[in-house]
């Protein structure tokens, strides 16, 4: 990839190599073939300040909003481990929070490179993040924010999937696995 600025060329190279990025899509879209729909999501640790790209499979991914141009927000339901338990894991990434708000001690927004432009009064993505226990119990583990203020004007989330049309489920947002999509062309 290159951009125009060469800053953004080197930062996107860093990013691709340190991340294994190019292998992991590689794995991602052979899965997306046999599953049918696999998702992409930005992670972020503001600790460390790091960004990575979480690759799901199509059991945890739950599209929110879509129309015939794409999935524009996405839910991603993982299993995670708090203090030593099982704990389910909601993690939502929404245009401009769908009415969640944060007050300012939870919101921030990170920053990795100076000078890029701001689109200011355009709708932004949030990623909110909820854990439940094993009894369906809200809980907020230590270190995680609630909900975090990407400043990013286009999705932190992405389906993968064929470009073939889902015959099974009308209206789905879903891809569908060409692995069973030829079991029933044979039968």
């Amino acid at each position: 990839m290159v951009c125009e600025d060469q800053r953004a060329t080197g930062w996107i190279n860093v990013f691709f190599s340190s991340t294994n990025f190019m292998n992991a899509a590689q794995a991602t879209v052979v899965r997306a073939f046999g599953l049918g729909t696999v998702a992409w999501a930005l992670w972020l640790d503001l600790d460390k300040k790091k960004i990575r790209v979480w690759h799901y499979d199509a059991c945890v991914v739950t599209p929110l909003t879509w129309n015939e141009d794409g999935i524009t927000e996405c839910a991603f339901v993982t299993r995670a481990f708090y203090r030593g338990k099982a704990v389910n894991q909601l993690q939502m990434h929404l245009k401009d929070g769908m009415g969640f708000s944060a007050d300012s001690s939870f919101s921030s927004t990170l920053v990795f490179a100076n000078d890029l432009p701001t689109n200011e009064g355009e709708e932004v993505y949030r990623i909110v993040t909820v854990f439940f226990g094993h009894e369906g119990n809200e809980i907020s583990p230590a270190g995680i924010e609630p909900v975090y203020d990407t400043g990013c004007p286009f999705p932190t989330s992405g389906i993968v999937k064929p470009a073939v049309t889902n015959t099974r489920v009308d209206m789905s947002p879903h891809g569908q696995s060409n692995v069973a999509r030829n079991i029933w062309t044979v039968i």
